[in-house]
């Protein structure tokens, strides 16, 4: 007679190693599922109050004793702005790490870079980047 163990205590065993398995599944599925949601929530609302977001160039000047090009301005959204911006001009591409910006101020943002020989500067921020204006030669705004 062969010796093994019983159908019963077999399907007994199954059963439990199927449950074992399902609710360590399902924590991890629990988990995975709480992690991207808050990260869906996060970058929504970063979105949300991106599209609020609005600067104009007010004017561009250059600073020759600092070398430095800078640019008032103005943040006519409904938004904070912080984070910094980002200053692009022909080749050069310069970032600064401030100033934080609340809605309806004007500030002025200086950048270590010469914007002189080219035709239009463009300011962008670095938390929104759909959160930009150009100022090009020839409009109120250029005094290069």
């Amino acid at each position: 007679m062969n010796k093994g163990i019983s159908p019963l205590i077999a399907g007994v065993l199954l059963i439990a190693f199927t449950l074992a398995i399902a609710a360590i599944v399902s924590g991890w599925l629990v988990s995975l599922t709480k992690t991207t949601t808050k990260k869906v929530e996060t970058g929504v609302s970063t979105q949300v109050e991106c599209s609020k977001g609005n600067i104009e160039i007010e004017e561009v000047k250059f600073n020759s004793t600092a070398n430095t090009t800078i640019v008032l301005l103005h943040n006519t959204g409904t938004t904070d702005l912080t984070g910094g911006f980002i200053i692009s001009c022909g080749d050069y591409v310069k970032s600064t790490t401030g100033p934080n910006m609340t809605s309806g101020s004007l500030n002025w943002v200086s950048f270590s870079v010469n914007c002189t020989g080219t035709s239009k500067v463009m300011v962008t921020s670095q938390v929104c980047p759909s959160v930009k204006d150009t100022c090009k030669q020839g409009e109120d705004c250029w005094g290069l």
